[in-house]
């Protein structure tokens, strides 16, 4: 696969953000409802504290390194796709091919690049 344009790049890069932020809002939000719990006296706040330690340390670090550790905006895109954080539709049709494409290799069981 050819390498994608400057304006590809950058339509997927602001895509791979906005998948970023509604990933990270999602697990913000289960965090946040652990707060809730903690404020009505059914968590200890021993627990809510290693709550936010996982948060920090486990899927918002893992968010962090894969949206921005490498510059795979393609496969970015698709992971979202693959995971319901995006649709097809998100994609600017510019693009659709090489998300496509990695799609195709994340249904294949593809998953270092």
């Amino acid at each position: 696969m050819e390498r994608p344009t400057r304006e590809q790049r950058k339509l997927l890069k602001e895509l791979a953000g906005k998948a970023y932020e509604i990933e990270l809002s999602k697990l913000l939000t289960e965090l946040r409802e652990q707060f809730d719990k903690w404020e009505a006296g059914d968590l200890a706040p021993w627990d809510l504290s290693d709550l936010i330690h996982e948060f920090h340390d486990g899927g918002a670090r893992e968010l962090h390194r894969f949206y921005t550790a490498g510059q795979h905006y393609g496969y970015q895109v698709a992971h979202a796709i693959g995971g319901g954080h995006l649709t097809m539709d998100d994609v600017d049709e510019t693009c659709r091919e090489r998300v496509q494409y990695f799609l195709d290799h994340l249904s294949d069981g593809g998953e270092d690049w």
